[in-house]
């Protein structure tokens, strides 16, 4: 029907990456996922792949072009600044083994998790989707996180060093980990070795990796406008911000 196709994700990336200096496991998963990921959208007009890094393209995907995450409107209006406590998310039931080191450290943290909310002794947890998710972000001194690609961009947006864990068994997170590793934007350890002493290397080291965050700029938003402005013929039909 001649309707004009954009294809705009993050999982593309997986097509998309040259994966050639990732450890030998993820490697051949890339690979071997490869062809399933082009399944999603295998004709689209234009491919816009969101990542909070830049990775290494192989020349097969050079119609692809890498772009940084969607921002939510919200972010670029809440003030940033770096607080005291260290935000902590995830998703899965993994987090009540890090209470336990967290209670043994002499800072405060505001974990969001699908525990029942609480305070104690200076943990104090919130349920995810809570209102103050996003004045806990901008107001933290450092974020510790599963490796999802949307919250680890908002993060850095806001000026955040970030301790990414990634998920046991996820590959994606695995890669996504490693660029952030790569990046000197922060500092990725498997879930099985997290544990006090891997916390406290990344609290001494937040001063070095805030140096290295500074210099983010990873918005892909005004491309993603500006591209689906000229999809459809016009460059005034849709305001940017």
């Amino acid at each position: 029907m001649h309707v004009p196709l954009l294809s705009l994700d993050h999982q593309h990336f997986l097509y998309a990456l040259d994966p050639r200096e990732l450890p030998g496991g993820i490697r051949r998963k890339v690979r071997f996922l490869r062809p399933s990921v082009r399944m999603f959208c295998p004709a689209a007009d234009e491919y816009l792949v969101s990542s909070f890094y830049k990775y290494p393209q192989r020349k097969a995907a050079d119609h692809m072009q890498q772009i940084g995450v969607l921002l939510r409107e919200e972010i670029g209006r809440v003030p940033s600044q770096a607080g005291e406590h260290l935000m902590v998310y995830t998703r899965r039931d993994n987090a009540k083994s890090w209470f336990a080191d967290f209670k043994r450290t002499n800072h405060p943290y505001v974990v969001y998790s699908k525990e029942a909310q609480s305070s104690e002794s200076n943990v104090v947890i919130k349920q995810v989707g809570t209102p103050d998710f996003l004045s806990d972000l901008a107001s933290c001194k450092a974020l510790v996180t599963t490796v999802g690609n949307q919250l680890i961009g908002e993060a850095l947006t806001l000026g955040k060093p970030v301790l990414a864990i990634p998920e046991y068994g996820n590959f994606e997170q695995a890669i996504n980990g490693f660029f952030l590793q790569k990046s000197g934007m922060g500092m990725t350890v498997a879930s099985e070795d997290f544990s006090l002493t891997s916390l406290h290397k990344f609290i001494e080291q937040l001063d070095a990796i805030r140096v290295q965050v500074s210099s983010y700029s990873g918005s892909g938003n005004r491309l993603v406008m500006k591209t689906i402005q000229r999809m459809l013929g016009s460059e005034s039909t849709i305001r940017v911000n």
